[in-house]
Order: C-alpha cells, then sequence, then structure tokens
C-alpha cells in the first residue's frame, strides 16, 4: 500500500485545520478562520485585509478589496510651560490600492439597461396598480407578467422606444 505524503502544515492557531502556505488569506501564514469572530480582519500573505465570514456554514477569510486598513497612533506628550498636555489619539485610515487587485476580483458596478430600468419600473407599477385596487399577487407572479410584458414590448420596438423615453423623461 502506498504512503501520501501530505504538504499540509497544522495552523498555529488551531491544531485541527491544516494550511500548506500558498493561500494569500492569513491562513497562508498558518491562521485559521474558524476560532475568530464574524468581521475579525487581519493582514493576509499578500499584504492585503482580510475578514472572516461565513460560507456554507464555516469561517472563512474573504479579502476586503479596497478597504482602509485603521492604525492606531499613541498620544504625543508634550510639555507647555509646566503643563503637561495629551493629545488624542489619532486614527490615520491608509487606503489599499486597488491597482494591484486582479479586475476579476474587484466588485462588479451594476449598469442600468434598458431592460432593468424598465423591470424596476413596470414590477413598481403593477404593484401600485395591484394595491390601489386591492388584489394581492405573489412578487413571482408580479415578476411573471414583468417579463411577459418585455418580451412582448421587444417584439414592438417603436413601443418599446416610446416607453422607454418617458421612463428615462420621468425619473
Amino acid at each position: 500500500m502506498k504512503k501520501i505524503l501530505s504538504n499540509n502544515s497544522s495552523c498555529i492557531n488551531i491544531s485541527t485545520e491544516t494550511f500548506n502556505g500558498k493561500e494569500q488569506s492569513p491562513k497562508g501564514l498558518g491562521f485559521s478562520a474558524v476560532i475568530y469572530d464574524i468581521g475579525f480582519e487581519k493582514i493576509g500573505k499578500d499584504g492585503l485585509i482580510w475578514s472572516v465570514q461565513y460560507k456554507n456554514n464555516k469561517k472563512v477569510w474573504f479579502r476586503k478589496n479596497g478597504m482602509p486598513l485603521v492604525t492606531y497612533e499613541e498620544p504625543i506628550i508634550t510639555n507647555n510651560n509646566n503643563d503637561i498636555y495629551i493629545e488624542e489619539p489619532i486614527l490615520i485610515p491608509s487606503i489599499i490600492s486597488t491597482s494591484s487587485i486582479p479586475k476579476n476580483e474587484l466588485p462588479k458596478e451594476n449598469k442600468k439597461t434598458d431592460y432593468t430600468i424598465f423591470y424596476s419600473y413596470y414590477t413598481n407599477k403593477l404593484k401600485e396598480d395591484y394595491l390601489k385596487n386591492g388584489i394581492k399577487k405573489e412578487n413571482k407572479f408580479i415578476k411573471d407578467e414583468t417579463i411577459i410584458e418585455w418580451n412582448r414590448l421587444k417584439k414592438n420596438k417603436k413601443e418599446l422606444e416610446t416607453l422607454m423615453n418617458f421612463i428615462k423623461n420621468k425619473t
């Protein structure tokens, strides 16, 4: 029988967890997320801030892209006319550059397409109409009606263009 060799080492803070050292998170430095509270932040092996979050009912490290790292400075003590004056401690945010983060890992911006604009407008309009008439409809039925109307309008380009101009001018 062949014995399988493992390159994994036991984590520093909890012996039941292992790491291989290739992880960019603090786990690559030997720190498992399991014992930390949700939201706990630590600098990872890549020099960026990582936060403990839940994923599939397990605590794991998540990178916090472009989040400020708040550092603490000791109070400055000065002597003014034999009176000791202590200044308040200063919290200095130092912004981590997102230029070193690959584009596929940056948060995506939601683009407003004609469909999303129409969807928002039409679902709100249907909800208001049903509320005025005292009709109770579940959101999934309103969604289905909106999609059916969108598909109908896509076939009638002129009507769709007129409606989209109206919606865009209204907002």
